[in-house]
């Protein structure tokens, strides 16, 4: 491979790196706004007139979310992992067999470093930037069960009302 290619090879994979890891963080960041609104709009809510029929939307949309973006998370991490190995793919030819070790292979040395590292106890382990969004998923998923629970216990949720919001009669 000459260095010309090697080197528009190594932008293109760079480059699509990139885009799907910052579109990774920003899904991420968005979720993280996204669940504060929610649970801040409704804890106001109950906070000003109790739980009430109608209430039940907001934590069911949170599970709803969480679902979504776990799995978007899944799919831009696949396209981050494909360009994390067309990366180490290019190390290995442009650094050849005697710099494997480099440093400047920073892909493969991850991989390496991280592999064999302790995940549980949680509180000891190592948490990966996927393991933690699904944790923050999982949580906020439960967080919406747990308000969706709290409506249909305490609130005047019931079947009638739910078929009635739905525009289905009886």
């Amino acid at each position: 491979m000459k260095t010309e290619e090697r080197v528009e090879y190594r932008n293109y994979a760079w480059n699509y790196f990139e885009l799907h890891a910052e579109h990774r963080i920003k899904a991420f960041n968005f979720f993280s706004v996204y669940s504060v609104l929610i649970i801040g709009a409704f804890s106001t809510l109950i906070s000003r007139g109790g739980v009430q029929f109608g209430y039940f939307l907001l934590p069911a949309s949170m599970i709803f979310f969480s679902f979504i973006f776990w799995k978007f998370e899944e799919r831009t991490r696949m396209l981050v992992k494909n360009a994390e190995s067309a990366l180490i793919y290019l190390d290995k030819a442009f650094l050849k067999e005697a710099a494997s070790n480099s440093p400047l292979n920073l892909f493969q040395n991850d991989d390496k470093n991280t592999r064999d590292l302790v995940k549980w106890p949680l509180s000891k382990g190592y948490f990966s930037y996927s393991r933690v969004f699904r944790w923050v998923y999982l949580f906020m998923g439960i967080v919406g069960i747990l308000g969706v629970l709290l409506c249909f216990l305490h609130g005047e949720i019931n079947i009638s009302n739910c078929l009635r919001l739905c525009g289905v009669s009886q």
